[in-house]
């Protein structure tokens, strides 16, 4: 937000005085190779903003306006960047939703990415089911509760979160989630890597109801073969989790969730198909790191617990984390919950190179040093004008399985990336790919 003052010399007096005659603020998103001014009206006395024209249908203009003014910003970006056929198709089902869904549904519409929201795999109907399964999962849950501030028919600034009961020192305390947790790590409905659609429990490809599942409602209610569902493993919990090291049968929903997905998959065997589908995989019973972390991640936001997944990519590693007032690690298969540090790789010689988590929009972040001593590595990407680089892709190596990096990051406006990644490992190679051009990995870090 900028706040913009405009003020005037005037001359017909003896001494020169500034005369304020007019101010703005403004908050507009300047789309990539694209440019906004501030223009001064002097015939007028006044400031004019010449801001980029988003060129929006008029139901993409209403649909805007209908979701929350928090969200305005992000929706019009997204409907800017899609057709007007598209733009009046989502924008049409945001207008017809009803409350309490309205900013679920604009929420996840608002950050899908593209590829999903374009593709010819993608049943949009899945935007609704996931917005209304919240909150019929919430209508069986007793540890958590979904909080509407707000609502569409108001408008304005109107928002949902949950609010948690947790088990501390021996007594049981409120806890509600902050907005943005809620919505990136609940609602949003992509996972990871997967396309998100509707898909056929038997073969894990996109297909239309009533055959294609969707996750969140699917692995909650279905009950597969001599597995209970979900929901009923959960019946009677009261407490999100009680703050106890480990100890899955003594540790609330998070507890009981861990417990179920060890029934659900089995450790060993890989499926045929090796795919981040959570509807595939509860037909699977089987599979290692992979397959556990997939699937514990969407069971935990099945059960609205906001979880998503971290991954060692060159330490042959998956894992999940949960979010109770700080991300904390979550790994059913081990009975692991909220380790500390040292707890987490007892061989000395066994030092984590890097791991990152992932959000719905494919966004990465990494958090090595939680788990291990670190290094850091700062990048500066510069032009041949030694100009900066906004946006260049940083990709660091190093030795490992499976790969085929350990991380990327972006750099800022400055040209600037910064790591931190483990320490003492043989070596790191960092390569860099941007609009104007390529670096191949070269060893940085020996």
């Amino acid at each position: 937000m900028k706040n913009v003052l405009l003020f005037f010399l005037s001359a017909h007096c003896l001494y020169a005085q500034w005369r304020y005659v007019d101010s703005l603020s403004m908050n507009v998103l300047i789309p990539a190779n694209s440019k906004s001014y501030i223009s001064i009206n002097s015939g007028a006395d006044s400031l004019i903003i010449m801001a980029p024209v988003a060129n929006l249908t008029p139901t993409a203009v209403e649909a805007v306006a209908h979701a929350p003014l928090w969200l305005s910003i992000d929706l019009t970006d997204k409907f800017r960047s899609l057709s007007a056929i598209l733009q009046d198709k989502y924008g049409r089902m945001i207008l017809d939703e009803k409350d309490p869904y309205v900013d679920e549904v604009a929420f996840a519409i608002a950050h899908l990415p593209n590829e999903i929201l374009t593709s010819s795999q993608f049943y949009p109907d899945v935007i609704l089911e996931n917005a209304r399964g919240i909150y019929a999962n919430d209508s069986v849950l007793d540890y958590v509760e979904v909080v509407d501030s707000g609502s569409a028919a108001k408008g304005d600034d109107y928002f949902s979160t949950t609010r948690y009961r947790v088990e501390e020192k021996g007594a049981t305390v409120e806890y509600s989630l902050p907005k943005d947790i809620y919505y990136w790590y609940i609602v949003h409905p992509k996972l990871q890597g997967e396309m998100t659609s509707y898909i056929n429990p038997s073969s894990g490809s996109p297909t239309a109801p009533p055959s294609g599942k969707f996750w969140r409602t699917y692995i909650f209610n279905y009950k597969e073969n001599k597995y209970p569902a979900l929901r009923e493993d959960l019946a009677g919990i009261t407490t999100l989790w009680n703050c106890k090291l480990n100890s899955p049968e003594a540790n609330g929903a998070l507890g009981r969730c861990a417990l179920w997905c060890n029934k659900i998959q089995e450790w060993g065997n890989t499926p045929s198909k090796r795919i981040p589908q959570p509807v595939w995989l509860y037909h699977q019973h089987a599979g290692t790191c992979s397959e556990h972390g997939w699937f514990a991640n969407a069971a935990g936001r099945c059960a609205l617990i906001p979880t998503t997944l971290n991954e060692g990519a060159r330490f042959d590693h998956k894992w999940n984390e949960f979010f109770e007032r700080g991300w904390k690690d979550f790994e059913p298969i081990n009975g692991w919950i909220s380790r500390q540090a040292n707890d987490y790789w007892d061989d000395p010689q066994k030092i984590l190179n890097a791991c990152f988590m992932w959000r719905g929009d494919g966004f990465i972040w990494g958090n090595t040093e939680v788990f291990s001593p670190v290094c850091t590595l700062n990048v500066s990407v510069m032009d041949n004008n030694n100009r900066p680089v906004d946006g260049a892709a940083v990709i660091v190596d190093c030795p490992g399985v499976p790969g085929p990096f350990c991380m990327v990051g972006w750099t800022n406006s400055s040209g600037f990336c910064s790591f931190l990644l483990g320490d003492n490992i043989e070596y790191f190679s960092c390569a860099i790919q941007s609009g104007i051009g390529i670096k191949s990995a070269q060893k940085i870090i020996t």
